[in-house]
């Protein structure tokens, strides 16, 4: 097995005439295969080139060919199981990372100098929260919260997320007209063992609860004793069959509520059975 092995998924049948650059195989290029690292696209050949490609295209590049990459871009190691993983070239026995694992291979290997990638928006739910919350860089992707290599975080960014998106923050700033709205209508489950450590936000919010007045918040909040992640409140059974009971059990909750708050000479009577 060379260095580039499990590296190239396509290239052109002539030499191209440009500055080579490699370019994963999630982006369409007309005329080369193009199989977004699976197998259910191994024989598509796009009529028309991505815009990305064609830009580089009219630029003086030329396309070198298409590397591999983790399946449809939803990964973070190009271990491929259909086309194989992407090798690291630098340090063999170790992966290339992903989800543009053959982008990177292939100028490790010093294959090509340029390769396109896709830039760290597949596969880390974090990436793709920013991308759609975060705000917008210099360079127009999302701005990081944090640097990936070193871990600082960016204090800007951070009260962005903050001041748009922390539910308690922006429940104790904006009390005064929300409390009045929402009083005995929020109701929260969490398991103590959630898988991204949501449980810890849950117990802020519950502190902020039992201070919050003008009015008391009258929330409700149901944790799971060493339950995990998607925790739905049901304390008897498994994730698995509390998920699919949910609307079962929030129902009654629900036409409680609508009659206890409903006006004066409504039908409160005739919707239940």
């Amino acid at each position: 097995m060379t260095a580039l092995d499990g590296v190239w998924l396509a290239r052109p049948e002539q030499a191209p005439h440009g500055r080579p650059v490699a370019v994963k195989d999630l982006l369409d290029t007309a005329g080369l295969t193009t199989t977004y690292g699976s197998i259910l696209f191994a024989e598509h050949v796009p009529a028309k080139s991505a815009e990305a490609v064609l830009r580089l295209e009219a630029a003086g590049y030329a396309v070198a060919g298409k590397t591999n990459l983790h399946e449809f871009a939803y990964g973070i190691s190009s271990q491929n199981p259909h086309f194989g993983t992407v090798p690291n070239p630098r340090a063999p026995g170790r992966l290339a990372g992903g989800s543009s694992g053959g982008s990177a291979a292939a100028i490790a290997a010093g294959d090509v100098e340029l390769a396109l990638g896709t830039h760290g928006r597949s596969a880390g739910q974090h990436d793709a929260w920013a991308s759609v919350f975060g705000p917008v860089g210099d360079d127009g992707y999302y701005k990081p919260l944090y640097d990936k290599l070193t871990g600082a975080i960016d204090p800007e960014v951070a009260r962005y997320w903050r001041d748009h998106y922390d539910l308690r923050f922006i429940l104790q700033r904006d009390w005064a007209t929300l409390g009045p709205k929402l009083r005995g209508k929020i109701h929260l489950t969490s398991g103590t063992m959630d898988n991204g450590y949501l449980n810890n936000a849950v117990y802020q919010m519950e502190e902020f609860f039992k201070k919050a007045t003008n009015p008391p918040a009258d929330a409700e909040i149901v944790y799971g004793e060493r339950r995990e992640h998607c925790f739905t409140g049901d304390t008897e059974h498994s994730n698995v069959v509390g998920s699919r009971t949910l609307h079962q059990r929030y129902m009654p909750a629900m036409a409680k509520w609508i009659i206890k708050t409903a006006p004066t000479g409504a039908d409160t009577t005739s919707w239940v059975y």
